[in-house]
């Protein structure tokens, strides 16, 4: 297994603001893997068993849908993937990921990175905040999505997207407040009304 140094690994957003024991610990767990073109990473119905950061190279998200491969995103360096996995391995893939250019990924197995939560769960605490924030930026960029496919008429093709999104949103504050119940709301300023998008628990 090849693994990162410590200073390589804070040069990633997802991690530089830990602080260095917990780098040097937190990099002892994690594999450094070459994925070459046509690499299938995961399939959908497989287990969420390990989250992958792009060091190098490009990995396409993608679904079928109506028999047609629907492009959900295209991940190169620092980007990151399958977030769950760090906070609930029992979950299943509803996507495809496949390596369309040599690619070398960094691999955090779930199940290493919660004892290394039991051990520095401040430092745990800091690394899934950030995964929040992007988490937040794909909410974001779904809901725009989703009123431009609703205009055009395809809005049952990405609404389930963002109801994943929402999931793991809320999967990953309970994980990180130590919570064991969480609502999704959203305001409707037209309507005037607050909405119970999800419930977790």
């Amino acid at each position: 297994m090849t693994t990162i140094s410590p200073d390589r690994l804070k040069t990633i957003p997802l991690f530089g603001s830990l602080a260095p024991q917990a780098l040097a610990e937190l990099a002892e767990i994690l594999e450094v893997r070459p994925a070459s073109r046509g690499t299938v990473l995961f399939e959908s119905g497989n287990k969420r068993k390990e989250c992958f950061v792009v060091l190098s190279g490009t990995v396409h998200i993608y679904r079928i849908f109506n028999d047609e491969v629907q492009t959900l995103a295209l991940l190169d360096a620092t980007n990151f993937a399958v977030e769950t996995a760090l906070v609930d391995p029992t979950l299943e893939h509803h996507h495809n990921a496949e390596v369309t250019k040599d690619a070398e990924l960094l691999v955090i197995d779930g199940k290493k990175f919660r004892s290394f939560a039991e051990k520095h769960p401040e430092s745990a605490n800091i690394l899934l905040g950030n995964i929040i924030k992007n988490l937040t930026e794909r909410l974001h960029h779904a809901d725009n999505k989703l009123v431009t496919l609703y205009v055009t008429g395809k809005i049952p093709s990405t609404y389930s997207d963002l109801e994943n999104l929402i999931d793991l949103l809320l999967k990953t504050i309970l994980a990180t407040i130590r919570a064991k119940k969480a609502l999704f709301a959203t305001y409707r300023p037209l309507e005037n009304r607050v909405v119970i998008e999800q419930a977790v628990g």
